[in-house]
């Protein structure tokens, strides 16, 4: 029962947030009333927002907790219904406004496109670019702000902007008609290559059920849940389909270019099939190549957004100390690098160890290696939003339980906590305090000991003879 009322109080509050309308964590979208995002729109006072947020993630964070308790233990609830309840809510909150203000850039960038912009060398409200209600509802401080996604991600937003005009409401309900869909077709391609009950109910408390996953993904209207989409149908398809498991990950990675974290793990699954490994790389060359070519400015964008690191990231702190003897710019380049060193040890260390479990099959090999570059990303990139675990979260689902799931539930928590109440607005007294005490107070501690604990957990798992075998071998002396 406490695992049922945390569940309905997280979801609860998310559909409260929602449907109260703008605030500090909604956004007000421009165009037509006849159509969603559908809300009250009473203007709630940013305190009451943020503490219903608040409650709705730890109660979420312990009803995931004892969710994938259960499923370790092969107990809890019948999968089917885990899964229908969590596509239940994520089809309400499709229709109620989006918590977070990343859709308003998302539909912006498609504007911008629409008209003749490149999105990657101005920012919404640059000069030059024609304004529009959709484009002026841009949040603060990402009015300038070139984009940063894929240019598969935004040829679909430029789709959505001719048909929409510049109505915000049918713009915003087609892309979280995308979004939620995406999230919906990963879990029911998780349940169906799960083979026992007990995968079954791993995979939806990993996923479908996942309240903290509900909230970034359906919630927030995050792009995130395409790529994740990508990825998870790159790994079922890896064994048969290598061509298309190449080409999926492909448009992963031309959603965000992160989707590339499957990769590794796809060319390991062919690694004794020429034709096969052939066929992946072809694959997804021939959908991420041609589009990223074609896309001026699109590296720089990237590149220039790979050297920033959030306030809750611990390595924030570190940058400030460099600074205070070198300038910015090598402070950055200093950070970044660190974080790299950092990340890919910490891969190799889990791949060493057999972290994640795997399966002793092909997909559950290709996962697991996924799982294990997305977490070694993800615990030491200086710049980590909580929707970004989406894609260690989707793997994580095809392999073994481990500690790696508690690593990951407290750091999306961590996350989620410190980006509450979901938009760049002012606040004021004691939410404002909590807000940045949460902020950049307590997550960068909680991330850089999350990274100790991980590393010390993992240093003490003998080494798993059968995960190296899933390594490249030595080429004889």
């Amino acid at each position: 029962m406490i695992t049922l009322a945390c569940w309905v109080v997280s979801v609860a509050g998310m559909l409260t947030v929602a449907a109260l309308g703008p605030s500090a964590a909604v956004p007000t979208i421009p165009g037509s009333a006849g159509w969603p995002p559908y809300s009250l729109d009473a203007h709630p006072p940013a305190g009451l927002v943020y503490s219903i947020q608040m409650v709705a993630v730890l109660a979420g964070a312990v009803a995931a907790w004892r969710l994938l308790t259960a499923a370790r233990q092969e107990q809890g609830w019948d999968p089917r219904w885990l899964h229908a309840a969590g596509f239940l809510v994520a089809g309400v909150l499709t229709l109620l406004p989006p918590v977070g203000g990343d859709i308003t850039s998302y539909l912006a960038y498609g504007q911008e496109a629409a008209s003749g912009i490149n999105p990657y060398t101005a920012g919404p409200q640059s000069p030059g670019v024609p304004p529009d209600p959709i484009i002026e509802a841009v949040d603060s401080p990402w009015q300038t702000t070139p984009s940063i996604y894929g240019p598969g991600f935004t040829w679909i937003s430029t789709v959505i902007a001719h048909v929409a005009g510049a109505d915000g409401h049918i713009a915003a309900t087609s892309t979280r008609l995308l979004m939620t869909g995406a999230f919906i077709l990963t879990g029911l391609i998780l349940s169906a290559v799960s083979r026992t009950e007990a995968a079954r109910r791993r995979a939806a408390a990993m996923w479908s059920a996942n309240p903290l996953m509900i909230y970034a993904l359906v919630a927030g209207a995050h792009v995130d849940a395409l790529a994740a989409l990508g990825i998870v149908g790159s790994l079922v398809l890896v064994r048969r389909f290598p061509l298309g498991a190449g080409a999926l990950v492909g448009l992963a990675a031309g959603v965000k270019l992160t989707g590339l974290v499957a990769l590794p793990g796809l060319l390991w699954a062919a690694r004794s099939r020429p034709r096969a490994l052939l066929a992946i790389i072809l694959g997804a060359a021939a959908v991420a190549v041609p589009s990223y070519a074609a896309t001026h400015g699109v590296f720089t964008q990237i590149r220039h957004a790979s050297r920033f690191s959030t306030p809750a990231s611990p390595w924030r702190p570190l940058a400030s100390l460099i600074r205070q003897v070198l300038d910015h710019t090598t402070a950055r380049s200093i950070t970044s690098g660190l974080a790299g060193l950092l990340g890919l040890a910490l891969v190799a260390l889990l791949l060493r160890r057999g972290l994640p479990p795997a399966a002793e099959t092909a997909v559950g090999r290709a996962a697991a290696i996924t799982a294990a570059f997305a977490v070694g990303w993800l615990l030491t990139t200086p710049y980590v939003l909580p929707w970004y675990d989406a894609l260690a979260w989707a793997p994580l689902a095809l392999v073994a339980a481990s500690f790696l799931d508690r690593v990951l539930l407290v750091h999306t928590t961590m996350l989620t906590i410190a980006f509450v109440p979901g938009r760049d607005v002012p606040l004021a007294g004691a939410t404002d305090l909590i807000h940045r005490v949460m902020h950049s107070g307590l997550s960068p501690v909680v991330l850089a000991v999350l990274v100790l604990v991980t590393v010390r957990l993992a240093a003490r798992r003998p080494v798993d003879v059968s995960l190296l075998a899933a390594l490249p071998p030595r080429p004889a002396p």
